[in-house]
């Protein structure tokens, strides 16, 4: 397929984006397209390769969101349909095949959300199926960050309405609000729990807020260090291995647990947790829809009201 500004693309790339596009839903969209979950994978890493972007975020248990180049791409890629269509029609043939309507669509009042790796994302697509079920209107865009500052720095710049942190930010332009807090584990492959230093492990490239991977302390407790890797999907690839291990957020890993495709395999030295938080700028007036979707996150969450955070959530909403 070739659209203006961009390289070739394959069909079958560009079918299995369509179909994730459509559906918000890897195993969804491989039954559709009748590929194998590796295939329809493939397909993807290949489109995302080709155009030298991400294009979709992915979450644990199958479920995926557009990013901001993939609804980029999805646009394009209708403004193309609308086209063949016309071309189509006026040649008297029948239609072309429709492409799909993004999940979350438009007219939009947009949804503009930055987030660090860590962050229990997978609360999130629920959430925004239930606000469109309720008739909200929206088109979300989320940018994936590497580091709690990174997003500090995005809603500050105005890139971002919300951001979905895991620090308490350090400006105090920004308010916050302070999520229960979630459990490091030290995760591989289903297997019998050994001593935390008889693993491998992967690890990220350094332990600044946001990081993947949980605060561990190395001069006290030192790790064999196999790979370093920020990519949830390609750490979690590596651990279906069962010859390392990672130190990720429960929240990451609690269904692969459940469904006895991972397991905490060893105890690690000492606890160290995960505190969500929401961020948002002091003086913006947030719309209804981000205060409805706030107020699911940390249901979802089981939020800790602090003083400081509550009386700066009642400032912002007064």
């Amino acid at each position: 397929m070739d659209l203006p500004g961009y390289p070739v693309l394959k069909e079958k790339w560009v079918n299995s984006f369509l179909a994730v596009s459509k559906t918000l839903d890897l195993a969804l969209a491989s039954e559709q397209l009748k590929l194998t979950p590796r295939t329809l994978n493939r397909n993807l890493q290949a489109l995302e390769k080709a155009l030298g972007t991400s294009l979709l975020l992915r979450q644990p248990g199958n479920k995926v969101l557009l990013v901001s180049d993939g609804l980029v791409l999805l646009e394009e890629l209708q403004t193309l349909e609308s086209q063949l269509n016309t071309l189509f029609f006026n040649a008297g043939l029948k239609t072309h095949q429709q492409v799909p309507e993004p999940k979350t669509y438009a007219e939009p009042q947009q949804l503009l959300l930055a987030c660090c790796s860590p962050w229990p994302m997978m609360i999130l697509p629920p959430l925004l199926d239930q606000l469109e079920a309720a008739g909200q209107r929206f088109y979300p865009r989320v940018r994936q960050l590497a580091w709690a500052e990174q997003v500090e720095s995005a809603v500050l710049a105005g890139q971002a309405e919300l951001g979905l942190s895991c620090r308490q930010p350090v400006s105090d332009a920004l308010c916050w609000q302070q999520a229960a807090e979630i459990p490091y584990l030290i995760v591989s492959a289903l297997q019998p729990k050994r001593g935390w230093q008889d693993w491998a492990y992967i690890t990220g490239f350094g332990h600044q807020p946001g990081s993947l991977h949980g605060p561990w302390n190395e001069e006290q407790f030192p790790r064999q260090v196999v790979m370093r890797s920020e990519s949830l999907s390609a750490v979690l690839d590596l651990l279906t291995s069962g010859l390392c291990a990672a130190w990720l957020p429960e929240c990451l890993v609690d269904e692969m647990i459940q469904e006895r495709e991972f397991a905490e395999v060893a105890d690690p030295p000492e606890p160290r947790f995960l505190t969500p938080y929401l961020i948002w700028r002091r003086d913006t007036d947030l719309s209804d829809l981000t205060q409805e979707l706030m107020n699911g996150l940390m249901l979802k969450l089981k939020a800790a009201e602090p003083a400081q955070a509550k009386d700066q959530l009642d400032q912002v909403q007064s």
